[in-house]
Formats: structure tokens, C-alpha cells, sequence
């Protein structure tokens, strides 16, 4: 039970290869949940910021946390040590702070885009540090990798197709805020929306069909979607 109330807004999950639980709040810092147990582990103490916007674990079994205000962290469960990236913008020689996610994709690198007309970062292993993509992918909101290894992400009001080795960019203009993208079983593009509804994006084309209140939807914005073993799409909403 919550003492601080911020402790019931939670942020972030992750489960790690225990199937124990990475809690990331709003606020109240970054618990573990050791579920044989149902204790809990807090690491407010030892992070750089206490909101914590997304959690993804690597091949190493290393945590990463994207936080706001306080960068990159990442936790090496082995001997509990926590580091701190910065995520530097050499074009506007800023140290961009506030993170709205991490991702890993299928090569294990991890991606890392920051808000407020901040950019696209990738991990560079053999530096030890995040170099910035793309300075014009800003404030990215979601990415995710298709079965064809493209990445897709989407900002306020524009989804983006980015080429990881040529870094080629195409750019779709939406007209809402994308907030989650999936590729479904049938290689289907779903886009979740900010109160532009679910769209089902056509990638031959470059057109899409939306999905609203007035097809049965509770709410015309999509936060996340996630697809189960028969198929059908679940989402979040307002």
C-alpha cells in the first residue's frame, strides 16, 4: 500500500528474467518486486531522477530507465551498481534531460529519444556513451521495429520510417499525436492516437484507416496496445 501517493501513479514496467517486476513511478522513484516473496526493493535513493518514464532489460540482464530530468540510468542487477548516460546534442550543445523512453531492438542496441524539441539517441557500446541519430527526429513519443528490421516512430504529428543502416527517414504527416505503434501477427501497422483514434496505416500506400468512438472505441485516444496469443489487440485509453 501506498504511503506516498505518488507511488499509485506508475509510469513503467519491466519484468526481468526472475519474473520479478520493475516497478517505475511518477515520481516516487523505481521499486522491485520480488514476487515469491511480495517484497519490495527501493531504488529512489540511487537513481538519477525519481520519474521514470520507461524500463527495458538487455541481453546482459542490465536495467535501462529512462527518466525525466535526470537522463539515462542503468542498473547492473549483478552487483546492484547503477550508471548515469547523458544523452549531449552537439548541434544545440545541450545535455537533453528529460527521456520519454527506451527501447531495444533486435540487434540489442538501445535507443533512447528525449521530449521538448529534444532528438533520437542510439547506445554506442564501443564509446560507452548515446550518440544522436537524426537531429530532425524530435520528440519522438513511441518506437517500435517491424518484422522487415525498419524502425517506425511517431511524434506530435507525424509518423516516421527510419532505415537504421542507410538512416534514410520517410515521413508521414498524421495530424495528431502517435502515441504507441504495433505490428500485428498478420504484419499489419496499427498507430494508437492522441484523439485521432486507432489507425490501421497502409505501408505500400501511405494512407491509413481510422478507427473511432464511432466504431465502437471507448476513447479516441490510444496510449499503448499490446496483442495476444489469438490476436486480438488490447489498448489503454483516456
Amino acid at each position: 500500500k501506498a504511503k506516498d501517493p505518488a507511488e499509485n501513479f506508475i509510469l513503467s514496467f519491466c519484468e526481468d528474467d526472475k519474473s520479478n517486476v520493475w516497478v517505475g513511478t511518477d515520481g516516487a522513484g523505481l521499486k522491485y518486486w520480488d514476487r515469491k516473496s511480495d517484497t519490495y526493493i527501493n531504488y529512489s535513493n540511487k537513481i538519477s531522477s525519481n520519474f521514470i518514464t520507461g524500463i527495458v532489460r538487455d541481453d546482459n540482464n542490465d536495467i535501462w530507465l529512462s527518466t525525466w530530468a535526470g537522463g539515462v540510468n542503468r542498473i547492473n542487477k549483478k552487483n546492484n551498481t547503477v550508471s548515469l548516460f547523458s544523452c549531449y546534442n552537439p548541434f544545440t550543445k545541450q545535455i537533453e534531460k528529460n527521456i520519454w523512453f527506451v527501447y531495444k531492438d533486435s540487434k540489442s542496441n538501445i535507443w533512447a529519444s528525449a521530449t521538448n524539441e529534444g532528438s533520437l539517441y542510439v547506445f554506442d557500446r564501443s564509446s560507452g556513451n548515446f550518440k544522436i541519430f537524426d537531429k530532425n527526429l524530435k520528440n519522438l513519443q513511441c518506437l517500435t521495429e517491424t518484422s522487415d528490421g525498419k524502425l517506425w516512430g511517431g511524434n506530435y504529428t507525424t509518423l516516421f520510417s527510419i532505415d537504421k543502416k542507410s538512416r534514410k527517414v520517410n515521413k508521414t504527416i498524421i495530424g495528431n499525436p502517435i502515441r504507441c505503434i504495433h505490428e500485428d501477427k498478420d504484419k499489419n501497422l496499427w498507430l494508437g492516437t492522441q484523439e485521432g483514434g486507432l489507425l490501421l496505416f497502409d505501408r505500400k500506400k501511405n494512407t491509413f484507416k481510422r478507427l473511432s468512438t464511432d466504431d465502437g472505441l471507448p476513447s479516441n485516444t490510444i496510449l499503448r496496445l499490446l496483442e495476444d496469443k489469438e490476436g486480438n489487440l488490447w489498448m489503454s485509453t483516456y
